[in-house]
């Protein structure tokens, strides 16, 4: 190897370790030179016998009304994404099945993926109108599915009609990610 092809692979080895270090110092220096040329705060006065405005430098303004700044408020993080056609899949009880009001109820559905931090799936039940949270979880319980059950005495006390459904959602539960097609069943006396 001659000393012209020696010193061009040094050229070749230490030219991407300048450029990665140029490119570095440039990103940590422009915010400072950003910060540097915005400018000075000028208050605004008018003459009521002119129709201009004059300008003047902060320091002579002293003895106008001070201002605030504007109050930053936060903005709620994103949501997370769903994986792609994810949908919550109910297992069981079937649509249409009836309990005694001295038994229990075990119901079984399927999540495609593993939640995120924060996320859970909670199961609901809709009696006489009104949406009742049996329980969530964030972690499968039953192999790769989840399953949750209930004394159905602790639901109602009459013999009713009514719906459940799982959730994805985050701890506030205001915003559900996703919910499951309700199904049916039926509490007898």
């Amino acid at each position: 190897m001659t000393q012209f092809e020696k010193r061009k692979q040094v050229i070749y080895i230490l030219a991407p370790l300048f450029l990665t270090i140029a490119c570095l110092v440039f990103i940590n220096i422009t915010p400072r030179w950003l910060a540097a040329e915005t400018p000075t705060s000028a208050a605004i006065t008018t003459n009521p016998q002119s129709t201009t405005a004059a300008v003047e430098p902060a320091e002579m303004a002293a003895s106008s009304t001070p201002t605030s700044a504007p109050i930053m408020t936060p903005t709620p993080p994103p949501l997370p994404t769903l994986p792609p056609g994810a949908v919550i899949e109910l297992l069981g009880p079937p649509s249409g099945s009836s309990f005694r009001l001295v038994g229990t109820i075990s119901f079984y559905w399927r999540w495609p993926a593993p939640l995120s931090e924060g996320q859970s799936l909670g199961i609901y039940v809709r009696l006489n109108g009104q949406e009742l949270l049996l329980g969530q979880l964030d972690e499968p319980n039953v192999g790769q599915d989840y399953r949750w059950q209930v004394d159905v005495g602790t639901l109602t006390e009459t013999a009713v009609s009514g719906q459940w459904f799982v959730r994805l959602q985050l701890p506030n539960e205001v915003n559900n990610l996703l919910e499951s097609d309700p199904r049916i069943f039926n509490i007898l006396p």
